[in-house]
């Protein structure tokens, strides 16, 4: 069996940026003051675009063999206005404050295959790519590999048991350190 889908959806929020800002308050109170924002704009126009594609193939290429190939695409495209807080806005950011129009590209591609031994045991195994690349400041770019092996147990009408070992290898591109 062969599938696949596509999705894309448009999120929008205009709002208008106030001029001033209540404060909290020293403790937390909540008997704060008004203070300027210092926006770089009186506007903000949000537009988030979310795209999906799933691709999928499922087979059978013996009596007790059950195969699945899989890819997945997520994409988060953040159009959204930028807005800078100045530096002498009082807002609580210890300077300048700009937003961060968070973006991300997901690629995601994995194999499995399940074995029949009998009708009470079978067994699973696979393996699961991930690639994510993002806009962030600490961790832009991350891979996970996962492997993973299963036997599972069903020969009792009121009890299964599973058991299962997972390896999974994490790399990231740290931004932050030397």
């Amino acid at each position: 069996t062969f599938a696949a889908r596509y999705t894309w959806s448009k999120t929008t929020n205009d709002t208008a940026i106030p001029a001033l800002a209540l404060t909290s308050g020293a403790g937390g109170t909540g008997t704060g003051a008004f203070v300027p924002t210092l926006a770089s704009q009186d506007q903000f126009n949000g537009e988030m675009v979310h795209q999906t594609l799933s691709v999928s193939l499922n087979s059978s290429p013996a009596k007790n063999v059950d195969t699945k190939l899989y890819y997945n695409w997520y994409k988060l495209e953040n159009n959204s206005s930028q807005v800078v807080f100045a530096e002498g806005s009082q807002i609580d950011c210890g300077g300048p404050c700009q937003s961060l129009l968070y973006e991300y590209r997901k690629n995601n591609a994995g194999l499995e295959a399940i074995w029949r031994l009998n009708r009470a045991n079978r067994l699973m195994g696979g393996w699961d790519y991930l690639d994510l690349d993002q806009n962030r400041h600490d961790f832009n770019h991350v891979t996970d590999n996962r492997f993973f092996a299963e036997w599972k147990n069903t020969s009792l009408d009121t009890l299964s048991t599973r058991f299962k070992y997972q390896y999974l290898q994490r790399r990231s591109d740290f931004l932050e350190g030397n």
